[in-house]
């Protein structure tokens, strides 16, 4: 009778080493489960906090996006006003008038391009008489402002404005710097 309980227990003790392994792999299979869904939850609460926040913003563009419809529907019924002004008035403007102004306008900016690359080349005569860089900050300047009048945002007024912020830190008006200038306004004679 002694020798019958014995299997049995040690048939118990496997099947409890058994269970044990099964409830390890049951246990870390939950536990991996509820890492990856607390994850996930993460990631949608982030995404949710995004989307409201979104929301918001949107909201906030609804009275600009108002005002600008009720402009565009403003503009659409004066740009008709004009058409049917236009057509009342039988204003017709032939090929050639439309040359003929455009030729004018090219000129005027020629000149005046003529009249930017004049100031260039009088300052350049004159660099060898200045003693510092306040005079020729004022020069150029003064042809960067019209180079802005004349032609609107052209790169040569932003390469000015930096060359003027350059020398700002050069210490004398040395013949190597005053040289340097020269070459500089030459390019943008060429550029214009």
């Amino acid at each position: 009778m002694g020798d019958s309980k014995q299997p049995s227990l040690e048939n118990l003790d496997e099947k409890m080493n058994q269970f044990s392994e099964i409830l390890q792999k049951f246990g870390l299979e939950i536990i991996t489960q509820f890492g990856k869904t607390t994850y996930n939850i993460k990631i949608l609460t982030d995404k949710v906090d995004e989307f409201y926040t979104t929301m918001i913003d949107i909201k906030g563009f609804m009275p600009l996006l108002n005002r600008i419809i009720e402009s565009q529907n403003v503009l659409e019924s004066e740009i008709d006003l004009l058409k049917s002004l236009i057509q009342r008035a039988n204003i017709s403007i032939t090929q050639e008038e439309l040359e003929k102004i455009s030729k004018e306008s090219e000129k005027s900016i020629d000149e005046n391009k003529q009249s930017i690359k004049n100031k260039f080349t009088d300052l350049i005569k004159n660099i060898e008489k200045m003693k510092d860089f306040k005079l020729l900050k004022i020069e150029l300047e003064t042809i960067k402002r019209n180079i802005f009048e004349v032609l609107g945002g052209h790169k040569i007024s932003y390469e000015i404005s930096k060359f003027i912020t350059k020398m700002d830190n050069v210490e004398s008006f040395s013949d190597e710097i005053k040289n340097e200038i020269k070459d500089q306004i030459n390019f943008w004679i060429n550029k214009l």
